[in-house]
């Protein structure tokens, strides 16, 4: 039962975790009013509660990726980010449920319900997440490929502490027998025959990834890649896998047409770039209205400590790859900039005041100025210096395409991979702008809010 539970299909995984979610609100609901009420509960059970209750609740889930099957339920980062989005859940179910229906008083209920599910629902996804780990270790991740795409593979995998045993192919078969990485007998020994082997060790594999370019693939195994897939196992390519187990995209699968390919948000999402601009502006202004005492009392402390203006300006590229001046409080000596492209762990350039700003993130608030007129978003990929901007063009395939968007104070890319020092780091936080860019929506922005404050709170900015 526990093995069909977890192989089965994703949509039917989260349909079930859905179905589950309601099933528990409404029973908890049920229950505290029977409890609180006895024989009269029936009179209190106000359905209007539903309306506002099981859609955000569920929603809340969505952003978080409750409903993600490949998401580690189980991890420290997604249990943290659980809770700051039940929070939030929180206050805004008891707001709506205040102001819209009128419910006064079951409002205790609902904000029992509130604070049991998501004790519940925790302990229920770690269950899930166990057995589903427990599950997939058992099972085989086959890689068709043996040249430059699949040795880069393995490597992220092993980067990534894949937990499943890795099984790589010969597309040819030239090289069965040989390691994965010539000279390296610690790599996988290719495999010759994939069909062969999924006809007799078929019920082992978990699922196929193609690491091979499909115009070096056999003709005769693309086709029999493509029954497998709908008869027998899950057969992906390098670009699905990566954007559904880690919501990145390889460099190594976009192409110079990309941005044409069906699929691409971006270039249907004209009422969400209106709605987005309207936020922005809403709180550019109300942040500024509430965070006046903070940004005099960070202005007086970076004046205070250390010679210089206050305010650290750099030309910075944005949208369609057009300058504009970035604003931020100082948080390095004067003159900081010229020494080091980037700024290194234990950098002696950052000032004591500095350091704390760039911790807490309080050093961006000035980019509010820049998000109210228009140069940038709440959400986006970072506004980098013009001057690695132009390295980075001539070094990284593809790097114009995160300029499709305006930049931002918070973004994928910042939220998921630390503070960028090298080429290396650049390649690797573009994977994560090139998946916003394509993805670009409402629930992806909700998504980074909610990181972001984990972020935050947990001291991760630099």
């Amino acid at each position: 039962m526990r093995e069909r539970l977890f192989t089965m299909s994703r949509i039917f995984f989260k349909l079930f975790l859905v179905l589950l979610d309601v099933f528990c609100l409404t029973g908890f609901y049920a229950l505290s009013l029977r409890v609180r009420f006895s024989e009269n509960f029936a009179s209190y059970f106000d359905p209007y509660v539903f309306f506002v209750l099981l859609p955000t609740t569920i929603l809340t889930m969505v952003v978080i990726g409750g409903y993600n099957r490949s998401n580690d339920m189980s991890s420290l980062r997604f249990v943290s980010e659980h809770v700051i989005a039940s929070v939030v859940n929180f206050f805004l179910v008891l707001f709506l449920i205040y102001f819209l229906t009128g419910v006064i008083a079951a409002r205790a209920n609902v904000a029992l319900v509130l604070i049991v599910f998501p004790l519940w629902s925790l302990t229920v996804r770690y269950m899930l997440a166990a057995l589903t780990r427990k599950t997939q270790v058992k099972r085989s991740l086959y890689i068709v490929g043996a040249g430059e795409q699949a040795v880069d593979f393995f490597h992220v995998l092993k980067s990534n502490n894949w937990p499943q045993n890795l099984v790589f192919f010969d597309p040819t078969q030239e090289k069965d027998g040989a390691n994965l990485i010539p000279g390296d007998p610690s790599s996988p020994i290719i495999q010759g025959d994939l069909i062969d082997a999924l006809e007799t060790r078929g019920q082992e594999v978990d699922s196929i990834v193609i690491a091979e370019k499909a115009e070096d693939l056999p003709q005769s195994l693309l086709e029999k890649l493509v029954s497998i897939h709908f008869m027998k196992a899950q057969v992906q390519t390098l670009y699905t896998f990566f954007a559904t187990h880690w919501k990145m995209v390889p460099v190594s699968q976009v192409s110079p047409y990309w941005a044409f390919e069906e699929g691409f948000r971006l270039n249907s999402s004209l009422t969400y770039e209106r709605a987005k601009r309207i936020f922005d502006i809403i709180f550019a202004l109300v942040g500024f209205l509430l965070l006046w005492p903070i940004l005099v009392i960070v202005a007086m402390a970076v004046r205070l400590s250390s010679a210089g203006p206050v305010v650290f300006k750099q030309v910075r590229v944005g949208r369609d790859e057009k300058p504009f001046t970035l604003y931020k409080f100082r948080t390095m000596v004067v003159g900081s900039e010229e020494k080091d492209l980037y700024t290194r762990p234990e950098d002696k350039r950052i000032t004591r005041v500095g350091s704390l700003l760039r911790i807490t993130r309080l050093d961006e608030l000035l980019q509010l100025w820049n998000v109210l007129r228009g140069e940038m978003s709440v959400i986006g990929p970072r506004a980098e210096w013009k001057k690695i901007v132009d390295i980075y063009e001539n070094k990284i395939p593809f790097y114009h395409f995160r300029h499709l968007v305006k930049p931002g104070i918070t973004g994928w890319a910042q939220v998921n991979y630390p503070y960028g020092e090298n080429d290396r780091d650049a390649v690797e936080k573009l994977k994560y702008d090139l998946y916003y860019v394509r993805h670009y929506s409402l629930l992806l922005d909700l998504s980074i809010c909610l990181k972001t404050i984990h972020v935050v709170l947990f001291g991760q900015g630099r």
